[in-house]
């Protein structure tokens, strides 16, 4: 927020330093990628963002205990912001649309097995230099249609921008937790 770290995560990760008595250092990144790359290469040791928990993922990691529910939505003008044109509320007329995501496997496979679903294809745009707050204030201003994110994050991102709809879901209500390395057990039992 402005040129501060701010959130759930962040006030989280600073709790549990006080707690533990360990200096936590931070490393703000919005590319999740770059994210998990830096927890194999052990640049960090924890990736402290809300992650879904998959079948794909835990090949890879362990993830702490859920700390929080959420689901993927669909962020779209609402009408009186989009030239009376009204929110699509049914998934099948998501065929042949550009939903807007972050780089993520989980929100990828979603978007394909809906699509899969439908019987039609939706297309998808990855934008790599943007996090969901900034896909949601380029829909709130019409430069671009269609954005997925995190539930949560759209519901607070709401109330600055009342242009924006999100009450058509994409995903079922999924955990998501925090990352770490197969080896860090001692962490992850001492996070949990």
């Amino acid at each position: 927020q402005g040129d501060s770290v701010v959130g759930f995560e962040y006030r989280l990760a600073r709790m549990i330093g006080e707690e533990s008595g360990l200096e936590v250092e931070l490393y703000p990144e919005i590319n999740l990628q770059k994210s998990l790359d830096g927890l194999n290469n052990r640049r960090f040791d924890i990736v402290a963002r809300p992650l879904p928990v998959t079948t794909q993922n835990k090949q890879s990691y362990y993830f702490t205990e859920p700390i929080r529910l959420n689901r993927q939505v669909l962020v779209q003008r609402k009408a009186s912001y989009n030239g009376g044109k009204e929110p699509i509320r049914n998934q099948l007329d998501l065929a042949q649309k550009r939903l807007h995501i972050i780089p993520d496997e989980s929100t990828q496979l979603r978007i394909k097995n809906l699509s899969h679903e439908i019987g039609d294809t939706i297309y998808t745009i990855e934008e790599e230099l943007y996090g969901y707050e900034q896909l949601i204030i380029l829909v709130a201003k019409g430069e671009i249609d269609f954005a997925v994110c995190n539930q949560d994050i759209a519901r607070q991102m709401s109330q600055t921008y009342p242009e924006i709809d999100i009450e058509t879901d994409i995903s079922f209500t999924q955990f998501q937790s925090w990352a770490v390395r197969k080896e860090s057990v001692v962490l992850l039992d001492s996070l949990n």
